[in-house]
């Protein structure tokens, strides 16, 4: 069915008040989808409560002015998305990568976030909403007369949002909060974005390999590492990702299999060694896991040892990695 969305989106400046700011025109910079989704072993979930919304940081930057900012969207349910990021600087600097980079996908150009939009089993005709951004976080937003505005009329369906190995999942859960937890201005806060990385879309079930083939190849760009394999879409062929599919036992066919935990890491190192990289790279990994987990100790395999960093993922852990 076509979905009718309505927006509006202001932003300030850094001269005006927080929750004052010049209008953006709808569909110009943001942009709000209704989804729907889809299993192969369960029944079809139409008019879902869940909503994505994409935005276009360059276009927001040009605007208004300003390089990053807090996105804040209200609807008649509720403070729907609060103090969501958006910097264009990274589009900035990211685009074109570095000379002779393969897959070069690492200039983004686009962010998308999900959000609660409050119509679960009803289709979405009019969705009446109030956007700001603002150069800081906010506390509290203020509120205005909603206004509707036709927007392109589309439908994301998603296939298939599987688990890990076979286990096919069947069911949705829920969307966000209609209003999230208070947000505390004095927390600590923390922002990094690593360089040179690159996003290509997965096939069905091919999260592990592609995500580590987006990671592999985001290493050559930087370290340059000589990945043999091109990096493309594409499954259980000579892409990068393909032969990931392979050396972690990925089941082909129609509706391929995920990947277990334990053969995640095996199938990785399979291809490093196969490709004369066993020692190129320090391998850490912490979490277990379940179904075929990953045990306790440091995980060998194919000649490559990875460190065992604890049973329980951390963010600190996480954050620190990053910025090495």
């Amino acid at each position: 069915m076509a979905i009718v969305l309505v927006s509006v989106l202001v932003c300030t400046s850094p001269a005006a008040a927080q929750n004052q700011g010049v209008e953006i025109l709808p569909g110009d910079g943001i942009t709000f989808f209704p989804m729907n989704w889809f299993y192969p072993g369960g029944p079809p979930v139409p008019n879902s409560d869940w909503g994505r919304a994409v935005v276009d940081p360059r276009r927001i930057s040009e605007i208004t002015g300003l390089p990053s900012g807090y996105l804040n969207v209200v609807t008649e349910h509720g403070w729907v998305i609060q103090n969501w990021f958006i910097d264009s600087s990274e589009m900035l600097t990211l685009d074109g990568g570095l000379p002779g980079q393969k897959g070069d996908m690492a200039a983004y150009p686009e962010y998308s976030t999900y959000y609660n939009n409050g119509h679960g089993g009803v289709p979405i005709l009019t969705f009446p909403q109030h956007t700001i951004c603002t150069p800081n976080p906010i506390i509290d937003i203020e509120l205005v007369p909603l206004q509707l505005v036709s927007v392109a009329p589309v439908l994301i369906d998603f296939a298939d949002p599987s688990g890990a190995g076979e286990e096919d999942v069947a069911t949705t859960g829920s969307a966000p909060p209609l209003t999230p937890g208070s947000y505390n201005p004095f927390a600590p806060t923390f922002f990094f974005v690593q360089p040179d990385q690159v996003n290509i879309d997965t096939a069905i079930n091919q999260c592990f390999p592609m995500s580590m083939a987006n990671s592999l190849q985001g290493l050559e760009n930087r370290y340059r590492i000589n990945i043999p394999d091109n990096h493309t879409p594409g499954s259980f062929g000579n892409t990068l990702a393909g032969q990931l599919d392979q050396t972690s036992m990925q089941q082909g066919g129609a509706n391929p299999t995920g990947v277990w935990f334990a053969p995640m890491m095996t199938g990785k190192f399979k291809y490093l060694a196969d490709n004369n990289l066993n020692d190129s790279l320090v391998h850490k990994h912490q979490g277990r896991g379940y179904g075929q987990m990953v045990a306790n100790g440091n995980f060998t395999s194919s000649g490559i040892t990875s460190q065992d960093q604890g049973a329980n993922i951390t963010f600190d852990w996480i954050c620190d990695e990053l910025q090495k």
